[in-house]
């Protein structure tokens, strides 16, 4: 008897799976679109925000692609979506104002975060019982 995975590796790569895998893909530019301007315009925001343009409000990021998990870049719009991490992102701009430069937050106040993080597990276990 054939043993499940290559049973199932069978079935998996079949080519009429692989050809109804590949229409249900997305392209990556595409998701790049949903997560910006569409998504700006799905909530009645486009007006605003969405574009880089004269009068909208400038929210940016800058994706380091030198890192070992974003090279080669020769595809960004895969390499962001399908290989860039959080650390990727070296500077973050929110209408027009740095809230991350070199890869370190700045407008964030990470030991008042923390200690609210501990008081919130603090008061869920003594709520909980655990």
């Amino acid at each position: 008897m054939r043993s499940l995975p290559l049973l199932l590796n069978r079935e998996i790569t079949r080519p009429e799976r692989i050809a109804i895998v590949h229409q249900q893909l997305v392209e990556d530019m595409t998701a790049l679109r949903w997560a910006t301007a569409v998504g700006a315009q799905s909530l009645d925001l486009g007006k605003r925000v969405g574009a880089l343009a004269p009068g909208m409000r400038a929210d940016v990021i800058a994706i380091r692609v030198d890192a070992l998990n974003t090279m080669p870049a020769a595809d960004l719009p895969s390499q962001f979506t399908h290989a860039a991490r959080p650390d990727n992102v070296s500077l973050v701009l929110i209408d027009g104002v740095v809230h991350k430069r070199d890869g370190h937050l700045i407008r964030v106040d990470l030991p008042a975060i923390q200690a609210q993080a501990a008081a919130s597990i603090t008061r869920m276990r003594s709520t909980t019982g655990i």
